[in-house]
């Protein structure tokens, strides 16, 4: 064996000239970059598909949020349409800056706020289709507001008027019955509470 590496006997293709061909020797360090490499091929895989995976949310997204507008979400769902809408901008923001595990946080959010929009929409809208197929087609008249009826008078009991010999009774005046109202509890003086060393007495 020759110090470049192991020569094996062969016939060169071009030439056709028989000679022994050397191969290179195997080096420590051509060993450490082979396995370096096959330790960093799952984190190029990795961050290759961090892109695709924001990307599908994004376009997820966007679609069920052009669902939700069709549905007129912004007029039925408004809270769920408008902070989707927002999670989309940022989500667009962040995967433009490279961001692409934000990016898809904020996607997947976006995404179920759209849902739920979507479907506050579509129920919201099939009730006031129900509401306006039910409605008279002549407006109702206004009524009359209800008074609440007046506490009954007190009974008053009429004069006696005097006979000879007979003492004059004043008119009795009978109030009403009075509802009793329980007497109020007393409270207890509150203490002030003040953090230790702060001249608390302790």
């Amino acid at each position: 064996m020759s110090p470049r590496g192991p020569q094996i006997a062969g016939q060169c293709r071009i030439c056709s000239d028989s000679r022994r061909l050397t191969l290179p020797a195997r080096s420590p360090m051509l060993a450490g970059m082979l396995l370096r490499s096959f330790l960093l091929l799952p984190l190029a895989l990795f961050t290759a598909c961090a892109p695709l995976a924001a990307h599908d949310r994004l376009s997820e997204l966007t679609s069920i949020l052009g669902e939700a507008q069709r549905e007129e979400a912004e007029k039925y769902a408004r809270y769920e349409f408008a902070k989707a809408s927002l999670y989309l901008d940022e989500a667009r923001a962040k995967n433009g800056y490279g961001d692409y595990a934000t990016a898809e946080v904020y996607a997947t959010e976006g995404t179920e706020l759209a849902r739920t929009a979507l479907q506050t929409a579509k129920q919201r809208r099939d009730l006031e289709r129900r509401r306006k197929r039910n409605e008279p087609l002549v407006p109702a008249l206004p009524t009359t507001p209800v008074v609440p009826a007046a506490a009954p008078p007190a009974e008053v009991t009429p004069p006696v008027t005097p006979t000879s010999g007979s003492t004059v009774i004043p008119a009795q005046v009978t109030p009403p019955e009075a509802v009793p109202v329980p007497p109020a509890e007393p409270t207890a003086p509150k203490k002030k509470l003040l953090p230790p060393g702060m001249g608390g007495g302790q």
